[in-house]
């Protein structure tokens, strides 16, 4: 088939691409202790034959810059890790809860770990409810990743590093009869440095 054009990118063909196959293990656990639930599961996937948009050399027909590209195969990866949820029912209206990711995911050929994988993932988070009042908290933790950097062309730039994401969220409801309710939203910003900012 022809290439593909929307606007000034061009997608080509590729006769010999292959679909991804996926192949995944994963084993779960949960018992209860009292008021103390746990979950535990553990999981491995197996990527092949993945697919990746790889540039091409920019075709210039003036007055129009054209920026082609097309879809590769790229190897396996493996991707592998463990999750825990753990929730308290301390009350009957009040809980608390934990939920933590941790995992490993990386390209066989190179030993190398993908772009927007964190190793770890952490949410603490509260929640209580009174009568027609409800109220919520949370504590996020992404670990920090690699961003890929996409050129028009030519190889691949380095990955930028982005940092650790820490997060705080606040939320209380209201509610004003069986139709109405009010609330309050707060979520502090990425810098543990600044105050909240309401939303």
């Amino acid at each position: 088939p022809p290439p593909f054009t929307v606007g000034l990118v061009r997608v080509y063909p590729n006769p010999g691409l292959e679909p991804e196959k996926v192949s995944s293990v994963e084993i779960g656990y949960r018992r209860a202790f009292g008021a103390l639930t746990m979950d535990l599961t553990l999981y491995r996937m197996k990527f092949d034959h993945l697919i990746q948009q790889e540039p091409l050399p920019l075709i210039f027909a003036p007055p129009l810059l054209t920026v082609p590209f097309q879809y590769r195969n790229a190897g396996s990866a493996t991707d592998q890790g463990v999750e825990l949820a753990l929730t308290w029912r301390v009350q009957r209206a009040w809980t608390l809860g934990l939920n933590a990711t941790s995992l490993d995911y990386t390209f066989d050929d190179s030993g190398q770990h993908p772009a927007y994988a964190p190793k770890t993932k952490i949410n603490l988070w509260s929640r209580f409810s009174h009568g027609d009042f409800s109220f919520f908290t949370a504590y996020q933790h992404v670990a920090g990743v690699d961003m890929e950097v996409l050129p028009l062309a030519g190889p691949a730039s380095p990955p930028k590093a982005r940092p650790a994401i820490n997060q705080f969220h606040l939320n209380l409801g209201w509610f004003l009869g069986q139709r109405d309710a009010v609330g309050y939203l707060a979520i502090s910003p990425h810098d543990p440095q600044r105050l909240f900012t309401a939303t």
